[in-house]
């Protein structure tokens, strides 16, 4: 067969046409299509057959062809017209189709046989095409294969700055920043070579000089399989853009102040360090603490404590070079970092500065004066961000403990200290959680005739492996890490059942009861009385009988609402107050007047040193005397010798309580001494002496 659909002449014309071939039965069902008309509408042939190629016109044209071309049919003349196709890539071509009606010898309709003509590449001379290309409200840029600009719409010129008659000519690459030019370009070429992409976000410069953040997507304009150039849209990203920048900005610096926040700190800490790797230069951290910014929090309230942090940030920054940064790390926990650091570059005395800075009045409704901590460390070769910030924070644990307003520098032995100082608070809330705290008693003697007066209730932890802990090492740790609570309540719960115990054998001894240490922390919980009366109710113990040692940091919070309430309630109950280590802390006189005290301790550290007409000597006589003129009885802790104890029995001292008498024991050996005492003042011992 030499003619019609599968014969070698029609398939040898067909196939060379420089247009898209079709044939169709009478109904419009495709039998045939040639390959050209195949890429034109982006199917392949089984997929155009039947009422696929239908399926491929253009949904906003589709109705308007199947029309004219019943009325073709109807008619009995040649179907001609101009439509779209929409392909399975998103692209859009222009055709003009026309089919010219096959019939038999009577005139009967047999099908179609017609061709499909590419005119996308003349479309934009067309007036309906050109009214969409100009009132889109993205910039389109018709670009020729070397990036020329041939078109533009309205919406670029705005985009650009530029006028129409300006762009025309120009190359669209000349309007890309130009740390994005080479990028633009390698895409470019890629979609002109068939490369699918996706949509790539520029730069553009306008002729302002402005930069506009825009996302460039863009269609291969093709004719007869030779790729023509792109139609790029251009949409202004700007405002998108800005808020992912904020976003960002959030994302890394602390909300309530506006300075970087930890993610940022860490982040530029590694690139300094990298930095000084290369250069051979070291680099700086210092971490700052505010002291006791809880108090603040408690007695103020929040909104005070915000607005401190926000007042105090700007100061923070005003004392740091332009190259230096200040970051929150979180609380009241401040970071600082600087790089190219020499020796002689005066870092402690910019600490100083630092610390002062904080130390200056803050006007806000409830002024405050604050002090800070602050440790400082200086990278070595192998330093990390992890170890540097781990040094830092070692000097400045190692600054609180020196006392508020403190700094220090690390120095090795430190880390040596914060491993031992970690290990073991984790060895203690493991011995919490076990039970392995056990609760001494020290006996008070009165200097008058010897008689126990009462006794304090002491921690005392003994390790498995490393033996007996000093108190002096693990209370602080508790304190610093949260275990205060938890160790107050163990040693109040032992001293509340061992005072029932005792004031049910013994009923006239331990006229001062049972003395136990509570902290500020304890002290300021909300619910700490209520625990503190469940205690009691639990082993059946009178108020009377427990006695609350505070300390003198309780008196520079005497005036914290909870606290405060929390010692009127304790005392209603008839709980004694004893004020500990009296002479180291910072006492007024309005303090001790105020808050419900029964008992004055006067520290150790005087004891030890008392000579008569020494300084310390001086301090006591005037303790017992301040005491005394306040109605409270006063205890001399830490006396070892009879020298001490006999200089305060003639000072007027009340009691004593130390080596010289007891060291702090069990609570079965307290038990037999408290019996041994009631032995010797029993009525039957006294008849026997008299014997």
């Amino acid at each position: 067969m030499l003619v019609g659909p599968g014969g070698r002449v029609f398939d040898a014309l067909a196939d060379h046409a420089p247009v898209g071939v079709f044939v169709s039965d009478a109904e419009g069902s495709c039998g045939y299509a040639n390959e050209r008309l195949c890429r034109l509408i982006g199917l392949t042939s089984d997929e155009v057959l039947g009422d696929g190629w239908s399926r491929a016109l253009h949904p906003d044209d589709a109705e308007g062809v199947r029309s004219d071309w019943e009325d073709a049919a109807a008619a009995g003349r040649d179907f001609q017209g101009e439509f779209r196709f929409l392909r399975p890539d998103g692209g859009v071509r222009f055709v003009e189709g026309s089919a010219a009606a096959v019939r038999d010898s009577e005139g009967r309709l047999l099908g179609w046989v017609g061709c499909c003509v590419d005119l996308t590449a003349h479309k934009l001379s067309d007036q309906r095409y050109q009214e969409l290309f100009e009132h889109a409200s993205d910039a389109i840029f018709v670009l020729d294969a070397d990036g020329g600009i041939t078109a533009i719409n309205a919406a670029g010129e705005r985009l650009t700055g530029y006028r129409r008659d300006e762009l025309v000519g120009m190359n669209v690459f000349d309007l890309i920043a130009p740390e994005h030019a080479e990028s633009a370009r390698e895409t470019y070429r890629a979609r002109l070579a068939g490369v699918t992409s996706r949509t790539a976000e520029y730069q553009m410069i306008s002729k302002g000089g402005a930069r506009v953040y825009v996302e460039v997507s863009g269609r291969l304009v093709e004719q007869d399989g030779r790729a023509l150039g792109i139609e790029a849209i251009a949409r202004d990203t700007s405002e998108r853009h800005a808020f992912e920048q904020k976003l960002l900005h959030e994302a890394l610096h602390d909300q309530l102040t506006g300075l970087p926040n930890r993610t940022l700190f860490h982040e530029r800490l590694g690139r300094a360090l990298a930095r000084a790797t290369r250069s051979g230069t070291r680099v700086a951290v210092m971490l700052l603490d505010l002291d006791g910014f809880k108090r603040v929090n408690d007695s103020a309230g929040h909104a005070t404590g915000d607005e401190l942090l926000v007042r105090l940030a700007p100061r923070l920054q005003r004392e740091l070079r332009g190259s230096d940064s200040v970051a929150r790390l979180g609380g009241d926990e401040f970071g600082f970092l600087f790089e190219d650091v020499a020796p002689g570059d005066g870092l402690t005395g910019l600490a100083q500065r630092l610390l002062a800075a904080v130390a200056e009045p803050i006007p806000v409704d409830q002024p405050q004066q604050l002090s800070a901590s602050l440790g400082i460390t200086v990278s070595e070769a192998t330093d990390t961000t992890e170890t540097m910030l781990s040094n830092a924070d070692s000097a400045m644990y190692n600054a609180k403990k020196a006392g508020p307003g403190s700094l220090d520098v690390y120095d090795p032995t430190m880390r040596a200290r914060l491993i031992r100082d970690l290990t073991l608070t984790k060895a203690l809330t493991a011995a919490l959680r076990d039970d392995q705290v056990d609760v001494h008693y020290q006996p008070i003697v009165s200097l008058t005739d010897g008689r126990i007066l009462g006794v304090e209730a002491l921690a005392r932890w003994t390790h498995p492996e490393w033996g007996a802990v000093g108190p002096d090492e693990f209370i602080p740790l508790a304190e610093h890490h949260g275990l205060i609570v938890e160790l107050g309540q163990r040693v109040l719960n032992a001293a509340a059942k061992h005072a029932t115990d005792w004031r049910s054998r013994y009923p006239d001894a331990l006229p001062l009861g049972v003395l136990v240490n509570i902290s500020p922390r304890q002290l300021s919980q909300p619910e700490f009385v209520d625990l503190f009366i469940g205690t009691l109710d639990r082993h059946g113990t009178r108020p009377a009988d427990i006695g609350i040692e505070i300390t003198e940091h309780v008196l520079i919070r005497h005036d914290e609402e909870t606290l405060v309430a929390n010692l009127g309630r304790l005392r209603r109950l008839g709980v004694r107050f004893s004020l500990d280590d009296f002479g180291t802390g910072y006492s007024s006189l309005t303090a001790l007047q105020e808050l419900p005290l029964s008992v004055l301790k006067i520290d150790r550290s005087f004891i030890t040193a008392i000579r008569t007409g020494t300084d310390s000597a001086a301090i006591t006589r005037a303790s017992v005397s301040l005491g005394h003129t306040l109605g409270l009885t006063v205890i001399a802790e830490g006396v070892e010798t009879e020298i001490q104890a006999d200089y305060l029995r003639r000072l007027g001292c009340d009691a004593a309580q130390g080596f010289h008498y007891h060291r702090p024991q069990p609570a079965h050996q307290t038990t037999a001494l408290i019996q041994a005492e009631h032995d010797a003042t029993s009525p039957r011992a006294r008849w026997t002496t008299a014997a």
